[in-house]
């Protein structure tokens, strides 16, 4: 073989080795191209995870901060606590040895009182030993005790009898007792009881003349009640108390009931008079004592603690009204007039009753039922300005 072929064949070798290098090394561009672009990716996703991780562990980093800010504040919160714990317990102590000391000074005390109690103690049983005597003493005088009850025994059975005897004697007494207090009560009643002092008395009188009805002396203090019929329209009841001569008209004209208050143990006269001009009057009449007068409990304050200022010889109106059932005024007070008086007047029938007052007293004036009153203050004095406070009230 030629050198020329020689050539030929080494390049016609060569060639397709070279081809298969470049291939093989355009190959392994493309695959180092692929590897390094796969890396590359790889690494880029690898990064963005790293960085999700960092934004991540930053924010744990934050949170662990704050956490340890507050965990440092809870330290030194702890801190104070613990600090005002051991001031406290220094405080506690001092006041325990305080408490120590006391008690120990109680103690002290205490066994100061117990030695006491058992040098007393040491006494009394010193005098217990001594009353044991005393209490045999005690004992036998028992004894003898009991011996004068039996002996009394037996004299109490011996006076059983006498006993028996008694009783039946303060039976009988009892039962005289009661008798005497049925008895005691009956009287009671009957002094409580009305007396009919006349009854349907016929009169004849002339005109201006008064005729005597009738005189007693009540046993206790009560009021009469005069009733009946007269042809005068100018009639009245005189009732006047012949202890102290003091007489009190009452209006009757044609017919009426008059009531009259009167005081036990003074004698009182009843008479009936007119004031007509002319003519004969006549009249039929009727009167009842009635004990202990009292017209009802029902009461009514017509004035109270009325105070009044008037000249001398003057009279002052405290009151006017109309009473619905019968009844009496009572009046109280005081004045600075020693002539002092009440009037009661009758306006219905123009007559008035004047009663004693002075410097202060108790009034009572009967009222009949369906008349109009007055009540009027007066005095007698020549001279001065005369006050008086008053009271009234109406019992029915």
């Amino acid at each position: 073989m030629t050198e020329e072929n020689t050539t030929t064949s080494k390049f016609n070798i060569t060639h397709p080795v070279v081809g298969i290098v470049l291939v093989v090394a355009i190959i392994g561009i493309v695959v180092l191209s692929i590897l390094t672009y796969v890396k590359t990716v790889s690494d880029e996703n690898t990064i963005n995870t790293l960085q999700e991780q960092l934004v991540a562990l930053q924010s744990q980093l934050s949170s662990a901060r704050i956490e340890i800010g507050n965990l440092s504040d809870k330290v030194f919160d702890a801190d104070s606590r613990i600090s005002n714990l051991g001031n406290k317990e220094a405080a506690d102590f001092s006041l325990l040895q305080d408490d120590l000391s006391s008690a120990a000074d109680e103690i002290s005390t205490l066994t100061s009182q117990i030695n006491s109690l058992v040098f007393q103690i040491s006494g009394i049983q010193a005098e217990i030993t001594s009353d044991a005597g005393l209490i045999a003493s005690i004992q036998r005088q028992l004894s003898s005790v009991q011996t004068q009850l039996s002996s009394v025994d037996s004299q109490l059975s011996s006076l059983g009898v006498t006993t028996a005897s008694l009783q039946n004697t303060l039976t009988s007494l009892s039962n005289t007792v009661d008798s005497l207090i049925a008895r005691v009560d009956a009287l009671s009643s009957a002094a409580r009881s009305p007396v009919i002092l006349f009854v349907s008395q016929s009169i004849s009188q002339a005109f201006g003349t008064q005729t005597l009805l009738y005189t007693f002396v009540p046993t206790q203090s009560g009021y009469i009640s005069i009733s009946g019929i007269s042809s005068s329209a100018t009639g009245y009841i005189r009732v006047t108390n012949n202890t102290t001569t003091l007489s009190t008209d009452y209006a009757f004209g044609t017919g009426a009931t008059v009531t009259a208050i009167v005081t036990g143990g003074q004698s009182y006269s009843i008479r009936f008079g007119n004031m007509d001009a002319a003519g004969t009057i006549t009249a039929t009449l009727s009167a009842t004592y009635y004990p202990s007068w009292s017209p009802g409990t029902n009461s009514i304050i017509l004035f109270s603690s009325q105070t009044i200022t008037q000249s001398f010889s003057t009279q002052t109106l405290l009151y006017t009204f109309t009473p619905t059932q019968v009844g009496y005024i009572y009046i109280t007070g005081t004045s600075t007039s020693i002539t002092g008086y009440i009037r009661v007047t009758n306006n219905t029938t123009s007559t008035y009753i004047d009663r004693a007052f002075g410097t202060g007293a108790i009034v009572s004036v009967p009222i009949t039922p369906g008349q109009n009153y007055s009540i009027r203050f007066g005095n007698s004095d020549a001279s001065g300005v005369i006050t008086a406070t008053l009271s009234a009230t109406y019992y029915y």
